[in-house]
C-alpha cells in the first residue's frame, strides 16, 4: 500500500467514527494519527538511563516530564527554522537505538534538539536539526544503519519521508496537529472522503485564505491563535509544506523549499498578512457583556500604568491581533482571549475612536471654524495634533485613540454611520459638513 492509500484509509477511519456519532476534533484526529502505525507501549522507564548519560554534561540541557524527554545542545537555544525529523523506532530497538542516535549526533559535532516520547508512536523519536546539511548526514546514517533502520517502524503517510523516516518543518505549531485540524475541517464537511478530495479540500481553503485573505479573521479565530500573525505565518508554512507532502515532493523540493523559509520570507509575511486581516477586519455581533468585559480590561490595565498605556495596548493588539500584548495579572489575558474576539475587540475600540474624534472636532469647531477643522484633520493625516482645540481635555484624549495611521478608517466609519460611501480624498470634507450638522442641531 502506497502513502496516498495510506492517507485515504486513514481519511476513512476518521469518516467512520464521525459516521458512528462521535465529534470529530483536531484532538481526536491527532490521537488515530500519531499511533497509526503502533500499539501503545510505554518506554517511559528508559528516560532515567537517558537522564544519567547526561546528567553530568554542561553541554546538554535536559527536560523531562511524564510524557517526553528532551535533550539539546547548549547552542540549540538559538535554533531556528529547524527541521524536523520523525525517527519511529520499535519498543524492541528504542533504547539502544535512542543511544545510536545520541553517539552520531555527539560524534559529528551537530547541533540538535531530540524529543522522546513515553510512548511508542509515528513520533516516539523526534530530530530538531539546524539545516539541510545536518539532516542529510542523520538520514544517510539512519538508512545505513542495519540495527535502526530495522527497527523503524511504518512513519507518517502526510509528511515528505525517504523509506521510514519523515521530515517536515514546524516552529510555534506542532506539524502533526496542523494536519489534524486540517483532516477535521475536511471530514467534518464532507460525507464522503478520497485523497484526491482532500488535496483539494486543503488547496482551495489555502488559496481562499493564504493568497487572497478571505476570511482570514475567522480562520484565525477558529484555530484559537493566541497570536494571529505568526501563528497564521506558522500555519501557512506548514500547510504549503503539507501540500508538498500530498504531492508525493521529494525530500530535494523539500530542501529547496526550506531554504526560502529566512527572516526576510517571514517578514514579507506578516506584511500580507496584517493587510489581509486588516482588510477581512470582521465587526462581530456584541453583547453589553462583551462592553463590560472591555471596560474593565482598560481599567485594569490602567491601575498598572495609565490609561494611554491602556489604550495603546489595544492599538497594538488591533494591528497585530496578539493578545499576548495582554497582562497575565488577574488572568486578564485569559479573560480577553476567551470571551473577546479581534472583531469585537476592533468594534469597542472604533466606536471609542469615533467618540473622541467627534468631541475633539466639535469642540474645534465650536471655538473656531469648519475651515479651522479641516486643517486640524489634514495635519493629523501627517500625525499633527496642533490644529485642534485642548478644551475639555479633547486633543489629548485624541491623542489616546486615534493616529495617521486609523484616522481614515475611523472617519470612515463615522461616514458610513450616517449613509456616506466617500472616496478617500473627499472624506475630510465631508466629515466637516456632518460636523457642522451636529453643530447646529446643537443650538
Amino acid at each position: 500500500m502506497n502513502k496516498f492509500d495510506k492517507i485515504e484509509e486513514f481519511l476513512k477511519l476518521i469518516l467512520e467514527i464521525k459516521k458512528n456519532g462521535v465529534e470529530i476534533d483536531a484532538n481526536l484526529v491527532y490521537s488515530n494519527l500519531i499511533n497509526i502505525n503502533s500499539k501503545k507501549e510505554s518506554v517511559r522507564s528508559y528516560f532515567t538511563s537517558f537522564i544519567d548519560r547526561f546528567r553530568k554534561d554542561r553541554n546538554i540541557i535536559i527536560k523531562s516530564d511524564d510524557y517526553f524527554s528532551s535533550f539539546k545542545t547548549k547552542d540549540c537555544s538559538e535554533l531556528s527554522n529547524k527541521i524536523k525529523m520523525y525517527i519511529p523506532l520499535n519498543i524492541s530497538h528504542f533504547n539502544r537505538g535512542v543511544n545510536l542516535i545520541f553517539d552520531f549526533l555527539l560524534k559529528n559535532g551537530i547541533i540538535f534538539d531530540l524529543k522522546i516520547c513515553s510512548d511508542i508512536r509515528i513520533d516516539d523519536v523526534i530530530l530538531l536539526l539546524n539545516n539541510d546539511s545536518d539532516c542529510e548526514k542523520v538520514r544517510k546514517f539512519l538508512q545505513e544503519n542495519t540495527y535502526l533502520s530495522e527497527g523503524l517502524l511504518n512513519t507518517n503517510p502526510f509528511a515528505i519521508s525517504d523509506g521510514n523516516i519523515s521530515i517536515t518543518y514546524d516552529d510555534i505549531l506542532s506539524y502533526n496537529y496542523v494536519v489534524a485540524l486540517w483532516i477535521s475541517d475536511y471530514v467534518n464537511t464532507h460525507e464522503e472522503v478520497s485523497f484526491s478530495s482532500f488535496y483539494d479540500y486543503i488547496y482551495d481553503r489555502y488559496l481562499q485564505v493564504f493568497r487572497n485573505g478571505k476570511d482570514i479573521n475567522n480562520f484565525a479565530k477558529d484555530k484559537k491563535f493566541m497570536d494571529y500573525v505568526n501563528g497564521l505565518i506558522d500555519y501557512q508554512i506548514e500547510t504549503e509544506v503539507l501540500l508538498l507532502a500530498l504531492k508525493g515532493a521529494s525530500l530535494t523540493e523539500f530542501y529547496e523549499y526550506y531554504k526560502n523559509i529566512n527572516v526576510e520570507k517571514r517578514k514579507e509575511m506578516s506584511s500580507k498578512i496584517r493587510e489581509f486581516l486588516k482588510n477581512d477586519m470582521v465587526l462581530d455581533k456584541v453583547s453589553s457583556d462583551e462592553k463590560e468585559i472591555f471596560d474593565y480590561a482598560i481599567i485594569e490595565i490602567a491601575k498598572s500604568s495609565d490609561i494611554d498605556y491602556a489604550f495603546q495596548t489595544f492599538r497594538d493588539f488591533d494591528e497585530n491581533g496578539n493578545y499576548r500584548v495582554f497582562t497575565r495579572k488577574n488572568n486578564l489575558r485569559n479573560l480577553l482571549f476567551n470571551n473577546l474576539s479581534r472583531g469585537s475587540i476592533h468594534y469597542f475600540l472604533l466606536e471609542e475612536q469615533k467618540i473622541v474624534l467627534n468631541k475633539a472636532s466639535t469642540l474645534t469647531m465650536k471655538k473656531y471654524d469648519a475651515v479651522q477643522l479641516a486643517r486640524a484633520l489634514f495635519k493629523l493625516r501627517d500625525g499633527d495634533y496642533s490644529g485642534f482645540t485642548n478644551d475639555e481635555n479633547a486633543r489629548e484624549n485624541l491623542r489616546l485613540l486615534v493616529s495617521s495611521d486609523n484616522l481614515h478608517s475611523v472617519i470612515n466609519s463615522i461616514l458610513l454611520d450616517n449613509g456616506y460611501k466617500i472616496e478617500k480624498e473627499d472624506e475630510i470634507w465631508v466629515y466637516v459638513e456632518i460636523i457642522e450638522k451636529l453643530k447646529s442641531k446643537s443650538i
